[in-house]
């Protein structure tokens, strides 16, 4: 049904809202379908849907087994950026008072993404349009509005040791098309280093941060990206590297193609397959298959947990909303969430999602976020 899921994304009138509402009264939950592009489990949805509804004209709830399973299995679910948190014996919903201030997303961001060229010189890319650059160059926001950085393919060739860098801040992602015509989806809060042109045997660039790359084929030179811990050896496909510095695993997703990982401290290296991501560690490398689909949420700007821990979803929000968490609560390993939110929401609304647990709170002073309880 397509009012439901647009009810359930929040993007109905209030004229649609009382439509749904005299719908769901005459001819009751039965009657209730999602449509199939609404992601994820519709059984799931649904549940969801229908205690939103009864809660909002105050009905009885409605649970299904299925909802009952995640909450025993003590996950908190957030979906499209409400939380039903759903008590095993009580089978009631908690809320908390959040103290925080009420400001938008973008309030929080200061800084913006920046070219540092090998000569030390800093340009803010975002002003690009007022300076004189290269013929080869060219910075230009797409019709999304993401900023794009683009290197000629046919540039002049520069001396491989002299590197440019762009830099991420909170909140702001960016493309990088480098000479070669590889694309990169740098994410926020990331560094990409990378020659002008790539004259060398190999086409190296070095990630700190996370980035999603689409290589440009060359059998005769292999695409290495690096990063502090390991060195992604490539030919032509499509994968994401996860290497932030605050992270204890550097992760990195297949696609498409075949990806190399080699870890630079301990000799171990492994081959992966679409669909496989490769966990570094200190001194272990291991291999899994994933949904590809959540490691690249960021790309369409989503949040998406997946029994993830607080001290995980913190460390998103801090790159997200250019914030720093400060802790005065113990680790409770059990508290994990899971669920999908929209980057768009304000952080004042993300913050009282989490705090409707019960378990956590937060309070917010500027660009401070104290966690409680």
């Amino acid at each position: 049904m397509q009012l439901a899921a647009k009810w359930l994304d929040g993007r109905c009138t209030d004229a649609e809202e009382i439509e749904l509402f005299n719908y769901y009264e005459q001819y009751g939950e039965d009657n209730f379908q999602l449509l199939p592009t609404h992601n994820g489990d519709e059984a799931f949805y649904r549940d969801i849907l229908l205690d939103k509804i009864n809660k909002k004209i105050k009905r009885k709830p409605v649970f299904s087994m299925h909802l009952i399973k995640w909450a025993s299995a003590a996950a908190i679910i957030l979906v499209i950026g409400t939380l039903l948190i759903n008590r095993y014996k009580t089978h009631s919903v908690q809320h908390v008072k959040l103290v925080a201030q009420n400001f938008k997303h973008k309030t929080l961001i200061q800084n913006e993404a920046v070219l540092i060229q090998n000569d030390g010189k800093i340009i803010k890319l975002g002003e690009a349009g007022k300076l004189h650059l290269p013929s080869d160059l060219n910075i230009h926001h797409d019709s999304s509005g993401t900023l794009v950085y683009r290197i000629a393919k046919q540039a002049e060739a520069t001396d491989p040791k002299l590197i440019n860098e762009i830099r991420t801040p909170a909140g702001q992602t960016l493309i990088v098309y480098l000479s070669d015509g590889t694309k990169v989806h740098l994410n926020a809060a990331s560094s990409l280093k990378f020659p002008g042109t790539f004259t060398s045997a190999s086409r190296k660039v070095f990630l700190s941060g996370e980035a999603y790359f689409e290589v440009t084929k060359n059998k005769t030179k292999p695409f290495i990206v690096s990063t502090a811990n390991q060195e992604v050896e490539v030919l032509g496909t499509h994968f994401n590297v996860n290497a932030y510095d605050n992270e204890a695993d550097s992760r990195t997703t297949l696609i498409e193609g075949s990806v190399k990982i080699h870890p630079k401290h301990f000799a171990k290296s492994s081959i992966l397959i679409p669909g496989q991501q490769a966990v570094l560690g200190k001194q272990i490398l291991s291999v899994t298959d994933v949904d590809p689909n959540g490691v690249l949420a960021w790309r369409g700007g989503y949040f998406l947990f997946n029994n993830e821990d607080l001290e995980s979803i913190m460390r998103k929000l801090e790159r997200v909303y250019g914030i720093e968490v400060i802790y005065k609560t113990k680790k409770n390993p059990e508290l994990t969430f899971a669920g999908r939110i929209s980057q768009q929401r304000s952080l004042t609304s993300i913050l009282k999602i989490l705090s409707e647990t019960g378990d956590v709170s937060f309070s917010v002073s500027g660009r401070k976020v104290v966690v409680l309880k």
